[in-house]
Formats: structure tokens, sequence, C-alpha cells
């Protein structure tokens, strides 16, 4: 590959590829070959102010950004109400930015690829007969995560291409969805559902099962901030109803969703920013003092390279309410914890092939494609609370170095995964030096019962990328 092929360079074309945005800003502005500086300038004239003295940028200019601080409540967007902190940076409402270049040629790919195609792949994308389209979640085809994780994708995909046919099957999942919410508010699969007084119990015994909603709800909020469809306001204001009925005790009872118990509080400030309904903030204090402590100096309480791109962040997100100054440093304090120890690994991570593990600390290490996409959005959401474009550096070094090499080029099949200096994708042991036993995890595939998680929580990458981009 020769030093002039865009390929060779992917930000390349990119970088320099007019961003528009359809209805907010006066004018189209091009990435510099550094083009963090320049983004961050443009929003910054209706978000906030930045420290230091910038002057009158031209379009070509690059501009040193070391914070961001937010400006006054109110204008044109929904920021964080009081007594949660002012927001330096917000998300634009999907479907505002209209991707160009090689970020367009990304996700028409996965339009072409396995995300837009999932549903005559996967076996637990049955609309018919899903638990989560069919009343009280009563359907046969169990679809746990999956659903949630592939529609999270799929929907800010179709908003990011303007893409008809995407964007009304999205809806459809979505209208469906709605049908499965009880009368006491919880809506998903009858087998995530306990409330302790019924002979029903879900995998984790007699608690709800409360992780899958969180992506759910994730998706939830894209269709209403694209359509203003207040029936998506209703089911997650319902379902936060439900939560709060919950013994406190339950949002700490499950692996799963114990750890990442943040991304539920995540969606209740968004709520609670669209409604301000105090209760709301009773509701993620409790979920905070209860879930996984991501909070302890100098340690972390879980070692999966998922839950860690997803989680390490939870602490900064409920500072934003605590205003509980220890707080706000956690999501870089747990990133340097993890780093320090495992973050030889090039390319925008750390190494974790399925757990970090003491010993294995080499260059080489692995790194799952739901973490990939996992610590992108971790970094683009800790973007946004802390106005520190450190975290946009890098969001782009997962994005530009990793994320690609983990699907093939035409996104039609993936890996669990991904190392550097790695030769070829192949279904045969590598432990104990990475650690994948005898699961073809290094085996590139549109449908492996090994990783399913990956084959459907992928789609989030690009769109989500797309969409903080400003």
């Amino acid at each position: 590959m020769n030093a002039t092929d865009p390929q060779a360079d992917p930000l390349k074309n990119f970088s320099k590829t007019p961003v528009k945005l359809r209805r907010f800003l006066p004018a189209r502005f091009n990435w510099s070959s550094n083009g963090v500086a320049c983004r961050w300038l443009a929003v910054l004239f209706f978000m906030g102010k930045i420290t230091g003295d910038v002057g009158v940028a031209r379009a070509d200019t690059v501009t040193d950004v070391t914070n961001i601080q937010a400006g006054a409540r109110g204008g044109l967007y929904i920021g964080n109400r009081a007594p949660l902190a002012p927001s330096p940076l917000l998300r634009l409402t999907p479907g505002s930015i209209q991707p160009q270049g090689w970020l367009l040629t990304m996700l028409e790919n996965q339009r072409n690829g396995l995300n837009g195609l999932q549903e005559q792949i996967s076996p637990f994308l049955r609309f018919a007969t899903s638990d989560w389209t069919t009343t009280n979640g009563s359907g046969t085809t169990q679809g746990w995560e999956r659903v949630p994780y592939w529609l999270r994708g799929y929907i800010d995909m179709g908003y990011c291409l303007q893409d008809p046919t995407v964007i009304s099957n999205a809806t459809r999942w979505i209208k469906g969805v709605m049908r499965s919410q009880r009368t006491n508010g919880y809506f998903g699969p009858a087998t995530d559902y306990s409330d302790g007084t019924t002979s029903l119990e879900s995998d984790i015994g007699p608690y709800p099962d409360l992780w899958p909603a969180m992506p759910m709800l994730d998706a939830f909020r894209s269709y209403y901030d694209y359509t203003g469809d207040t029936n998506a306001l209703n089911l997650m204001r319902n379902y936060c109803l439900w939560e709060s009925t919950l013994p406190a005790s339950d949002f700490g009872a499950g692996y799963w969703p114990m750890m990442r118990m943040g991304d539920n509080i995540d969606s209740i400030y968004w709520l609670y920013n669209c409604l301000g309904e105090s209760w709301m903030l009773t509701l993620a204090t409790n979920i905070y003092a209860n879930m996984a402590r991501w909070d302890t100096p100098n340690t972390l309480p879980n070692w999966h390279n998922v839950n860690i791109a997803e989680c390490f962040r939870a602490s900064t997100v409920f500072w934003q309410q605590s205003s509980n100054a220890t707080l706000l440093p956690f999501a870089e304090a747990n990133y340097q914890v993890v780093m320090s120890q495992y973050g030889q690994v090039p390319g925008g991570a750390f190494g974790g092939d399925e757990v970090c593990r003491t010993g294995y600390y080499g260059p080489r290490q692995a790194f799952e494609t739901c973490g990939w996409v996992e610590l992108m959005r971790s970094f683009e959401i800790l973007n946004r609370i802390t106005g520190n474009p450190v975290w946009a550096e890098r969001c782009e070094d997962a994005a530009a170095n990793s994320f690609p090499a983990a699907l093939r080029t035409n996104m039609l099949s993936l890996q669990y995964l991904t190392a550097p200096n790695q030769p070829e994708t192949d279904n045969e042991p590598k432990a104990p030096d990475i650690n994948n036993g005898g699961s073809p995890w290094f085996s590139s595939s549109p449908s492996e019962g090994n990783y399913y998680c990956c084959e459907h929580n992928h789609g989030m990458g690009w769109p989500c990328f797309c969409e903080e981009t400003w």
C-alpha cells in the first residue's frame, strides 16, 4: 500500500472533509489534520467558553484547547437542569450531522454489512416472536441483551444516513418494544422480570435483571430526540417509576447489572433533563449507593474488559448530581489504574482478552469488539461531561487505529478479540498467552455462538462517533 493511498491513513480523507450540519451551524467548517480543536471551537460558540483567548479562527486554523467550561444554562439545546452540573458540551439530535468521506463509507458499509442485515442472520431478532416485542414480554424468542444491543446501533445508523428504510424498520421495533411494557412500568422480556412476589424468576434469582433495559433506553432516547414521540418519554418515565419501587438491594444484584448501573443513571439524567421531576434524582442516588464501587482509589471492582470500558466513568457521571468534587476525577483515575498495568497494548485501549490477567501485560494482548465500542462511547460521554478534549483524542485513537480492524472491510463479519500484530483470524486456541481457551474468539464470523454480544453490539460504534463529532 503506497503512502498516497487514502486507505493508508483513513483519517486523512475523513479529517479534511467538510462536516455539514443541516440545522444549526451557519457555515461549513473544514477539519484540519488535527481536527479536535476545530470541532470544539465551532460548538463552543453555542455551548460555553474556552479557557484562554482563542480569538477569531479561520476554517483551517488549529486552536489548542486545554479545557472547555460550561456556559450559561438554557439556549437552543436541552442541557443539564439544576441541580445537575451545567454541561460544557451537548450532543446534537440524531441526524443533525451529515457524515462525509471516510466516515460516510464506514456507515454505509455498516448498513450493507452485518448490522444492517442482522435480522437475516441472528436467531434472536425474530420480531413476531421476540420477548422484546410481545405483550408483557411473553414471546418465545429470547433476546436478552442482543435485541437492545443491535437496535441502539441500528436506529442511530439510520438517523446518521437518513435512510428511510432503516428508520422505518427501527421504528417498527421501537413500537414493538412499547407493547412489552406492563402496567407497573416494567418493560422487556418476561424472563428478566421478577418482583420477588411471583414464581417467575430471572436468571439472577428472585431479582429483576436490570441490565438489558439499559441499552434499550439508549435506543429510546435517540428515537425521542429524532421524532419527539412522547410515548418514548412515557415508557421511560413509567419504567423509572417501577425501578423506584424496588428494594435498594436490587441495584446491586446480578453480575452484569450491578457493574453497569451507571448506564441506568445516565438515562435517568437524560429523562430528568426532559421532564424535571426531582424524584428521578432520588432514584439515581439509590442506584449509585448500591451498585458496584467504581469510586475506590487505586483499584477496580472488576477486570472484565467490557465492564471496565463501559463502567469506569460511572462515578464521574454521578458527580454531575452529587457535587462531590472527589468524584469528578474518578474516570481519569480509573483509566490510569488500568492503563498503568495493562496499557502497553497500542491502539487506544488495554490488554483485556476477556479479562485483564496478572502477568499478561504485553503489547500483543487482545481486546473485545464490544470493548472498542463501549470504550469509544465512554470517551464521548466524558468529553461532554468534563469538557476535557483529552477524551476526544482517546476516542479518535481507538476509532482510527483499532476498531476498524475488528471487522472485515465490508463489515459482514467480525472477530470477538482483536490484537495488534495479529497475522490471521482463525479458530485455534491461543491460551494461555491469549485468554481464549478452546473458544474460536479469533475466528472471523457473521454469527458465532461464543460471541453473540459483539455481533449485536458493534453497530453503535460509528453512529455514536458520528453524532458526537461536534
